[in-house]
C-alpha cells in the first residue's frame, strides 16, 4: 500500500473536518476541524450500508493510522537494532525433554522470524493506482 499517497490525499483533501454518518445513505463533513459549522454533503446517495464506513475512514482517521503504523513500524526496528538475534538452531533434543537450545532460543527465534517478516512487507510498497 502506498501510505505516502495516501497521506498526500488525507492532507490536501476539502473535508478535512469531522466527517459523519447523515442518515439516509449520506456522508457529511465539515469543512475543516477548526470551523465545525460549515457542514455539507460529501457523498449521497451511497450504497446501503457504505455510508457509515466512509464516514468512519475519513482523512484524520487515515492520518492517524498511518502515523501508529509509521511509529509502530520504527519501535520494531528499533527493537531488533538493539537486541541481539539468537543464533542458529542447534536442536539436538527431538525427543522429550527439549534440550537447551530449544528452552532458551525457540521463542526469541519465532519472535525474530515474525518481526523480519512484518518490516519487510511495510517497506515493500506497492504502487496504487488513484483515478482522477
Amino acid at each position: 500500500m502506498n501510505t505516502e499517497n495516501l497521506k498526500r490525499l488525507a492532507e490536501t483533501s476539502l473535508w478535512t473536518g469531522r466527517w459523519y454518518y447523515g442518515g439516509c445513505d449520506t456522508v457529511m463533513g465539515t469543512y475543516c476541524s477548526d470551523d465545525a459549522s460549515d457542514h455539507d454533503e460529501i457523498a449521497h446517495p451511497m450504497p446501503l450500508g457504505v455510508a457509515e464506513f466512509i464516514a468512519a475512514a475519513n482523512p484524520a482517521a487515515v492520518l492517524e493510522l498511518i502515523q501508529q503504523c509509521d511509529e509502530l513500524l520504527a519501535a520494531l526496528e528499533l527493537f531488533m537494532e538493539r537486541v541481539d538475534e539468537p543464533p542458529e538452531a542447534n536442536c539436538s533434543c527431538h525427543i522429550s525433554p527439549p534440550c537447551n537450545d530449544c528452552v532458551e532460543n525457540w521463542g526469541l527465534r519465532e519472535a525474530f522470524s515474525y518481526a523480519k517478516e512484518a518490516i519487510a512487507k511495510a517497506h515493500n510498497i506497492s504502487e496504487v493506482v488513484v483515478l482522477p
